[in-house]
């Protein structure tokens, strides 16, 4: 049988890995956590210095559509549905921002990608002179 048994569940753990994956994105792009270098306390007094993604940054609407695929591997032909987007979301990210600032040659930027932080990475690039 290849069927969703509870659809009203799949759809729910579906939006929910939406979720998770729009935190990773929120991680790697706006959360900036610092720390105090002597008593390694967070030195971080408000949202607005490690502001976490908010559904003002996310879509209004999500469509969400179960796919009735049993997975061979597994005796009864579960698979999971939410873990996925969690894990892969900021690799991911970090990816794109990276292989779009390879354009000027920038090879690395350390997370969160804040435009003032990539922003003065090409600007840096840019106004540099160049050795080669």
């Amino acid at each position: 049988m290849n069927r969703n048994r509870r659809p009203s569940r799949g759809v729910s753990m579906i939006e929910a890995m939406v979720a998770l994956a729009i935190m990773g994105f929120g991680m790697g792009l706006t959360e900036r956590h610092i720390y105090d270098p002597q008593n390694g306390l967070p030195a971080n007094v408000g949202l607005y210095q490690a502001k976490p993604v908010s559904y003002l940054d996310i879509p209004s609407h999500l469509q969400t559509l179960p796919v009735g695929e049993q997975d061979p591997q597994n005796p009864v032909g579960a698979k999971g549905i939410g873990e996925a987007a969690t894990i892969g979301a900021t690799p991911a990210m970090t990816n794109a921002v990276i292989d779009a600032l390879s354009y000027w040659g920038i090879e690395h930027l350390d997370i969160p990608f804040t435009p003032e932080k990539v922003w003065r990475a090409i600007s840096f690039v840019t106004t540099t002179p160049s050795t080669v």
